[in-house]
């Protein structure tokens, strides 16, 4: 399954500046992340070991942040990415304002790279809603080959998306089945179920597989560079 969308250069300028953006407001946003949101967030990724959230590398930090802005709630039912549109609305017309309302309709997605398109992104199939879509990630575009996996937030931008977070690559299908099994775990007559439910046993899933070690991230460059999330065995120096 395949979109018709082919990236221009332009199109890839305007997704590094919003990139960028978007990086700059995710540490704005998670300053306003609530203490008991890391604990919970953290208990919920297997993280939590005698009340101390444990992080052994940077790729995890970067995991629980993206689960604690979109899957944690507070009691109005609302995430921390909401609350904080509504209470720090940005100027409209600003890049700001746009990927701020991008990340009011982030959607986590387990994705098989069915194209690569070099120095852009690829065209992927979303395995849990059988849809196709177009991802813009250039360190995703520089893999040696298509049909990997891989677990991630997505952003609209568009005529395409972003991730988000870190991407965590699915080498072996049990890793859906394990999720699905904690997912029907929490599915109690009694129990409300939210949208992050999925997404969070998804997640818990791929880092109980060791996903998490399979992942390099770089820090963005100045100038607008994107972060880059490579799994290790594809590796090359860049």
């Amino acid at each position: 399954m395949e979109t018709h969308f082919s990236p221009a250069r332009e199109d890839v300028e305007r997704y590094l500046r919003l990139r960028a953006a978007t990086d700059r407001l995710g540490v704005a946003i998670m300053r306003q992340v609530p203490k008991n949101a890391h604990l919970e967030i953290a208990e919920a990724l297997g993280l939590l070991e005698d009340g101390v959230v444990v992080l052994e590398s940077r790729e995890i930090s970067k995991i629980m942040a993206d689960c604690c802005l979109h899957d944690w709630y507070y009691a109005d039912g609302k995430t921390v990415v909401q609350h904080y549109a509504e209470t720090h609305p940005a100027r409209p017309g600003t890049d700001e304002h746009y990927v701020l309302n991008a990340l009011l309709h982030a959607q986590y997605r387990v994705l098989k790279v069915q194209t690569l398109v070099p120095g852009a992104g690829a065209h992927c199939e979303d395995l849990m809603n059988d849809e196709g879509l177009f991802v813009m990630d250039i360190g995703m575009s520089r893999n040696p080959e298509a049909g990997f996996v891989l677990a991630t937030r997505t952003i609209p931008l568009g005529e395409y998306w972003m991730t988000g977070g870190t991407a965590l690559p699915i080498t072996k299908p049990e890793v859906i089945r394990n999720a699905q099994h904690q997912f029907r775990e929490r599915a109690r007559p009694d129990a409300l179920l939210l949208p992050a439910d999925f997404s969070l046993a998804i997640v818990r899933a791929c880092l109980d597989a060791g996903a998490a070690d399979q992942v390099l991230f770089q820090l963005p460059k100045p100038g607008g560079r994107e972060p880059r999330h490579i799994t290790r065995r594809n590796w090359q120096r860049l």
